[in-house]
């Protein structure tokens, strides 16, 4: 019998002196740490690199245009464009 009392005071106490500062809680939140990633970005800068390519150039030919008649012939120089294609080193970025 005696158990029973010191068992049910001790259960007194602490049921009391948990109470007591039960104004008084702080809520407990959980403090949530940053999750830091880091993202490694190849970035591939073009390269210049040289490659030969058919490249058109103009160049003012003369040419002589004859006309043919009856009792002559006249020829006369004319200038005219003319394109040659030539092959010459370009810088591309790849």
């Amino acid at each position: 019998m005696k158990n029973l009392v010191k068992c049910f005071i001790v259960i007194m106490l602490m049921s009391v002196g948990s109470s007591l500062y039960a104004q008084n809680w702080i809520p407990y939140q959980e403090t949530i740490q940053p999750v830091v990633q880091t993202q490694v970005v190849y970035v591939a800068e073009p390269q210049p690199v040289v490659v030969y390519q058919w490249v058109p150039y103009v160049v003012q030919q003369n040419v002589i245009v004859e006309q043919q008649r009856i009792f002559c012939r006249t020829q006369t120089v004319v200038t005219r464009p003319f394109t040659q294609w030539i092959l010459q080193p370009v810088v591309i970025y790849r």
